[in-house]
């Protein structure tokens, strides 16, 4: 286990080496900056988002499958809040609906 979760660590990092760790946006769907919705919609996710994302979401799984259900619903609540235009937004959403838990 500890060994899969260091080997997708490895390729996110590598990911972000390859994408430029600069803060230029490597995703083109929306980041949830506070700004108008059309502006929201056009803005891509920077690197950090990106690797924040990837790590809620991991973390979120992880959680789920311990059954450690209220942390699980913590990180899927925050990627929904945080990302809510991002795909995985909608999946975190789904999960939370299975998990019973309210947004």
């Amino acid at each position: 286990m500890k060994a899969q979760i260091r080997a997708n660590c490895i390729v996110i990092f590598i990911f972000l080496v390859i994408a430029g760790c600069s803060g230029m946006p490597v995703l083109p769907h929306a980041a949830s900056r506070p700004c108008s919705a059309a502006a929201e919609m056009a803005a891509p996710l920077t690197a950090q988002e990106v690797f924040e994302l990837a790590e809620w979401n991991h973390a979120a799984a992880l959680a789920a499958e311990v059954e450690d259900y209220a942390l699980a619903i913590h990180y899927y609540r925050k990627i929904v809040r945080r990302f809510p235009a991002a795909p995985e937004a909608e999946s975190a959403r789904q999960r939370l609906k299975k998990l019973g838990a309210v947004l």
